[in-house]
């Protein structure tokens, strides 16, 4: 114990007789200190910018992934409204054709039951002028080759 408090007594004498350098070594301490603080502010500001550019970056990233989003989702709608119209068009082409189609069944049953009519009226004047020629067959008489011709046309 004896030697340490020696020891500290000894220093502090040599501490005295050299206090010219303890001066310039506290001062070179103290610039030490203070560029050490300004390097480390300065290294906290640039890795603020470069967090700040970073975050910039990732924003006009954001920004732009949003307007092609944006445009996809417009376009999509587009086509779905497009899709739509279409589809309503051809419900409407196909409702005027299934009308249009059951006018031309009703009219086709109608000439149907007329060309049926006419033909059962053709075939009843036939057989009833038949029936006429059988019964006066004096009357009947031979027919020109102008006239057959002409009355065959009528008959197809």
């Amino acid at each position: 114990m004896i030697g340490m408090t020696l020891a500290l007594a000894r220093g502090g004498l040599w501490l005295m007789a050299n206090r010219a350098w303890l001066s310039w070594v506290a001062a070179g301490l103290a610039v030490a200190v203070l560029v050490g603080l300004w390097r480390w502010e300065r290294h906290d500001r640039i890795a603020a910018e470069k967090a700040e550019q970073a975050a910039l970056s990732a924003r006009d990233l954001a920004e732009a992934d949003a307007a092609r989003w944006q445009a996809a989702a417009e376009a999509r709608d587009r086509a779905l409204a497009e899709r739509d119209q279409a589809i309503a068009a051809q419900s409407a082409a196909i409702e005027r054709l299934r009308f249009d189609a059951a006018r031309a069944e009703t009219i086709a049953q109608g000439a149907s039951a007329a060309a049926r009519e006419a033909e059962q009226a053709a075939d009843a004047r036939i057989r009833e002028l038949e029936t006429e020629a059988r019964a006066k067959p004096d009357d009947v008489r031979p027919l020109g080759p102008l006239v057959l011709k002409r009355v065959d046309g009528l008959f197809q």
